[in-house]
């Protein structure tokens, strides 16, 4: 392996960016064209259910995240200690779970 690493796992990384970057601009785009056309209040309000989609997506994908972890610790309960421990690291957060049954 060269000095610089493994370039293939970059450009992998990169290319997974990709389609959250355009997403990102474009809602950059539609975020102007609106703020540009509506009167205030009215883009207030777009902006507060853009803001309530937001965490109602973040909301259901924690709960996924949850979900998965608590089957994996089912479907292997003698690694549930690590399972959680993994959990927790990366998320960055003291998930709790539910003991396996």
């Amino acid at each position: 392996m060269s000095e610089l690493g493994d370039t293939a796992a970059l450009d992998a990384e990169l290319a997974e960016l990709e389609p959250i970057e355009s997403l990102d601009h474009h809602i950059r785009d539609l975020t102007l064209t609106l703020q540009s056309s509506l009167p205030p209040e009215q883009f207030s309000l777009v902006w507060q259910l853009r803001e309530a989609v937001e965490q109602l997506a973040l909301a259901e994908e924690i709960l996924h995240e949850r979900r998965l972890v608590e089957s994996l610790i089912r479907h292997l309960p003698h690694c549930a200690a690590a399972i959680r421990a993994t959990s927790q690291h990366i998320r960055g957060t003291d998930f709790v779970a539910e003991e396996a049954v």
